[in-house]
């Protein structure tokens, strides 16, 4: 991606982080904002696998806790 068309999408807030870490260069400061979208989708299949075993662990705890797999209604 390039910096123009990156500020066509994103706000400068967003972009402005990445832009003043790398001294104002525009193609460093892209090319940082490629890998970190990169590195975030290479991190989602690890959070759905913690977010599933966090929910599940919760879940037993509370069953064991009350006796009973549902919450009373």
């Amino acid at each position: 991606m390039n910096w123009n068309d990156l500020e066509k999408h994103f706000s400068p807030a967003r972009l402005g982080r990445y832009r003043a870490a790398r001294g104002g260069d525009a193609t460093k400061a892209a090319a940082d904002y490629s890998s970190n979208v990169l590195l975030s989708e290479a991190m989602v299949p690890m959070l759905n696998v913690l977010e599933i075993a966090l929910r599940n662990g919760i879940h037993a705890r509370l069953s064991k806790l009350y006796g009973r797999a549902d919450p009373k209604t």
